[in-house]
């Protein structure tokens, strides 16, 4: 029910965000789910990727935790949860929120840091 859009979230990215949770072991909280190509298309101009992995339900935006150790603590549960995966991942630091995201494979793992949103 915390996802917008649940019959777009791929199960198996759902999986593995509830293996995230569970390492993490404090909420995290979703404002961002599966797109739809309209809604991709409206935050164009906000950054959004013509090809965003939100498109395929293997992406999620999430709210900042509220201290940097819990954010310490969050890259942590992402990266354990994430090993043994067959799947780069793509991992956001913003200002404002936490994009989390499997990429095609292929493609080489990601980690961004920035102060802008």
């Amino acid at each position: 029910k915390e996802f917008k859009h649940p019959e777009l979230v791929d199960y198996a990215f759902a999986v593995f965000l509830d293996h995230v949770r569970y390492a993490y072991g404090f909420p995290i909280l979703l404002t961002n789910d599966g797109r739809t190509p309209t809604e991709n298309a409206a935050l164009r101009s906000a950054g959004s990727a013509p090809n965003s992995r939100h498109l395929a339900g293997q992406a999620v935006d999430m709210q900042l935790p509220p201290t940097s150790n819990h954010l310490w603590h969050l890259v942590e549960a992402i990266m354990e949860s994430a090993k043994g995966l067959d799947k780069p991942i793509e991992l956001e630091l913003a200002k404002q929120h936490v994009h989390l995201a499997w990429l095609e494979p292929g493609r080489a793992s990601k980690l961004f840091v920035s102060t802008d949103d």
